[in-house]
């Protein structure tokens, strides 16, 4: 079933409304080019709140998008946006589950990964889904620049004590996308910053 303007605009005023985190406008649209000059056809997506970026990613790209959200009311939210929408399936699941993993297999190997969920827990949701993302694939983290916030260590340390481990860990993951064998990554300052992070085919290894 085909969303109107109007049907996105009225998500993005919920969102708004009820502090639920969206992608932003200019990292769909960039996200938008790369999908298609890729030729994206299947997306893993973790974190998916009221499907917003699910619903986006199969509109402009046609691409079946398999998605999981832990939060009940968002994943509620999620079901009523995507309803008689094709090939968009979000669970309502910790990705961390076994039962998700199973389930996010059964769809495997997937062009994309797209990260968009705790950010304490990007490297684990890399380590745990990358397996499913196929040679030659790319594993999109977003939000790492967190509204601004991901900087020196010295401006980290007068952040609220609450705020400091998260910050710290976006760093972190980071610095071990860019040492990470077997893959590359190329950091986009577009929206609240995206890494693009390429599984490299067995071919580029040699």
């Amino acid at each position: 079933m085909n969303k109107d303007k109007t049907f996105y605009k009225n998500m993005e005023q919920f969102a708004e409304q009820n502090n639920v985190p969206i992608i932003m406008e200019n990292s769909l649209v960039w996200l938008a080019h790369f999908f298609a000059d890729k030729k994206i056809t299947n997306i893993l997506e973790i974190g998916s709140a009221i499907g917003y970026s699910a619903l986006q990613f199969n509109r402009l790209t046609g691409a079946a998008i398999v998605g999981v959200e832990r939060d009940e009311t968002r994943h509620a939210k999620a079901l009523e946006n995507t309803a008689l929408t094709d090939d968009v399936t979000i669970f309502l699941d910790d990705a961390q589950s076994d039962a998700f993993f199973k389930e996010a297999a059964n769809k495997a190997p997937y062009d994309i990964l797209f990260i968009d969920a705790t950010k304490r827990q990007n490297q684990l949701f890399f380590e745990k889904f990358a397996p499913l993302v196929k040679p030659g694939g790319y594993i999109i983290t977003d939000n790492l620049a967190f509204h601004g916030l991901a900087k020196t260590e010295a401006e980290i340390a007068n952040l609220h004590r609450r705020i400091r481990p998260m910050i710290r860990s976006i760093i972190a993951y980071s610095e071990w996308l860019e040492t990470l064998d077997g893959y590359t990554t190329d950091f986009i300052d577009v929206g609240d910053k995206l890494a693009i992070t390429k599984k490299i085919e067995r071919a580029e290894l040699t």
